[in-house]
């Protein structure tokens, strides 16, 4: 099993966006995906409650089924050691912004990790601080320019340029701002499931058989379900006598 973490420090790069969206993507294509929202607001688990119940008042509704679970950071090995178990084959992240903590600990915890950013001034140079903390951990990053005008390729082009500079990787495909990834999103769908035939659809695809790709050739990281600490049995029988026995002697 792999896991995959969309982190930013910056927010409204479109996180949770790329997040639900790669995460129907990989179901679709026969991946028993799960997306852990690591985001106090849970806007992703949200999106998800809306879709399910769409699809109860509507029918068939959508065609993939998706499960998100909220949880803290610390509890993310865990989490990602009981999907395993329970047999799904990748693990999607989102992360909150404006929280190392969260976003360092998915950044460990992943093999691959996607960093959104807009080709904004102010978003490259955010952005910034998150290259330092995935370089910081030696995580295996790539950017993505997300939220690009669609007649706006020269400032992707530049933008781009300007984070590579930084020592982080390109993911090889742009995606655009376009209706579509908003429209759908209110009814609980993906802009692909919205409108299947369509720039976005093929952004999505590209993206999703890319990280698969990526995916593929990795090993994916081990983790292990923390030991539960057991008291000695004295204690369970008598916990009064346990901490007697230890006065007795620390007396003696």
């Amino acid at each position: 099993m792999h896991t995959l973490a969309i982190v930013s420090t910056k927010g409204g790069v479109g996180k949770t966006t790329l997040a639900v969206h790669l995460a129907v993507a990989a179901q679709h294509a026969g991946v028993q995906t799960l997306l852990l929202d690591l985001d106090p607001q849970g806007s992703a688990a949200q999106w998800s409650k809306d879709r399910s119940r769409l699809a109860a008042e509507h029918g068939n509704w959508v065609k993939t089924r998706l499960e998100v679970r909220r949880l803290f950071a610390n509890d993310l090995s865990e989490e990602i050691a009981k999907a395993e178990g329970e047999g799904f084959g990748l693990v999607i992240i989102d992360t909150p912004p404006h929280a190392d903590f969260p976003a360092a600990r998915a950044a460990e915890a992943a093999d691959i990790v996607l960093m959104p950013s807009r080709p904004g001034y102010f978003d490259l140079h955010a952005a910034k601080a998150t290259v330092s903390l995935v370089n910081d951990l030696k995580a295996y990053a790539f950017f993505v320019m997300n939220q690009v005008p669609h007649n706006s390729q020269q400032i992707a082009t530049d933008a781009a340029a300007f984070l590579e500079s930084k020592g982080i990787h390109q993911a090889p495909v742009t995606v655009t701002l376009l209706q579509p990834y908003v429209r759908a999103l209110r009814d609980g769908l993906t802009a692909p499931e919205l409108v299947p035939d369509g720039r976005h659809a093929q952004e999505i695809g590209a993206l999703w058989n890319w990280l698969n790709g990526e995916l593929a050739g990795l090993t994916p990281k081990i983790h292990a379900a923390p030991e539960v600490a057991t008291a000695p049995k004295k204690m369970l029988d008598n916990p009064f006598e346990f901490l007697a026995q230890k006065l007795r002697d620390e007396v003696a």
